[in-house]
């Protein structure tokens, strides 16, 4: 969300200041005149306040505080990650776009011994969303997160790079897997570069990454040799700050507030449940906790 504040000071001055949801500032323009700050958001709601001469910054900022406070607490319809619940028109797959362009056979040449460099080996059915809202349903994907780039497979099976800004991909259910959302990283509160799963998204929301590296090692019998290794890493966003996590108990110094809560929670994901299993309870966990601070 963007603020965008004017102040003036009659009719001589004026200053236009930028407010981000991360912080923002403001500044007085000093004088004998009255002052008019007029606050225009972002969904064309425009406030105005009107006051005699203010004798301090600090009285002003806290009257701005207020006002701004007041209105993005009851923003309920805000959301923490860049997700479009509307997504727009929806056209099904036929044939590529004029951009894309047709995937290189990289992979197939190289003597692959271990690891995959996608997101999941079989193709997958699902949506990719455009920034400009246009979803293209019914499609063929699959994820390269080694390259950063996604795939897809026309009717006659060619292969081709979707080389256009994507903003989601949503990969259909099947029959051993859930429905996956997926984000690109310059959606994220901090950006970042490549693909991230959605896990939840909530007050305290939690996302899934992954760092792919490729190894080459010669073989004197069969020549070189390549390797994909993977590691799986896990980011929480509580009020657009960003957390590391990799054990349910991360969550302390998130909301630390409720630590006897979390502890106790903590101490009961035991078993046989991965780390994303665990991380995912305990984030779903902290959204319902009584007293928490509510996005």
């Amino acid at each position: 969300m963007r603020v965008t504040v004017q102040v003036r000071s009659g009719a001589q001055k004026q200053k236009t200041l930028t407010l981000y949801e991360s912080g923002f500032f403001v500044s007085v323009i000093r004088g004998k005149h009255s002052i008019q700050v007029e606050l225009v958001l972002h969904y064309g709601i425009a406030l105005s306040m009107r006051n005699s001469i203010f004798k301090t910054e600090t009285f002003f900022m806290k009257s701005f505080c207020l006002l701004f406070c007041t209105y993005f607490c009851t923003a309920a319809s805000f959301a923490q990650l860049g997700v479009k619940k509307d997504l727009g028109f929806v056209t099904k797959f036929s044939e590529p776009s004029q951009v894309w362009r047709s995937a290189s056979k990289s992979y197939e040449d190289m003597n692959l011994k271990e690891g995959s460099p996608f997101f999941q080996e079989t193709w997958a059915k699902g949506k990719i969303v455009t920034p400009d809202k246009k979803v293209v349903s019914e499609i063929d994907l699959k994820i390269d997160l080694l390259a950063d780039r996604v795939i897809c497979r026309d009717s006659a099976g060619r292969e081709w790079v979707i080389d256009e800004p994507l903003n989601e991909i949503l990969l259909d259910p099947t029959t051993n897997t859930k429905s996956l959302h997926f984000l690109h990283g310059n959606l994220l509160p901090v950006q970042k570069v490549g693909w991230y799963e959605v896990l939840l998204n909530d007050t305290v929301s939690l996302i899934k990454g992954w760092k792919k590296s490729l190894d080459t090692r010669v073989s004197y019998t069969n020549g070189p040799e390549q390797s994909v290794s993977s590691q799986e890493l896990y980011w929480v966003y509580f009020f657009y700050q960003e957390f590391q996590v990799t054990k349910p108990t991360d969550f302390v110094r998130i909301i630390p507030s409720m630590k006897t809560q979390i502890e106790q929670y903590a101490s009961s994901l035991k078993g046989k449940l991965t780390t994303e299993d665990k991380l995912t309870k305990m984030a779903v966990f902290c959204n319902t906790l009584k007293g928490l601070h509510r996005f």
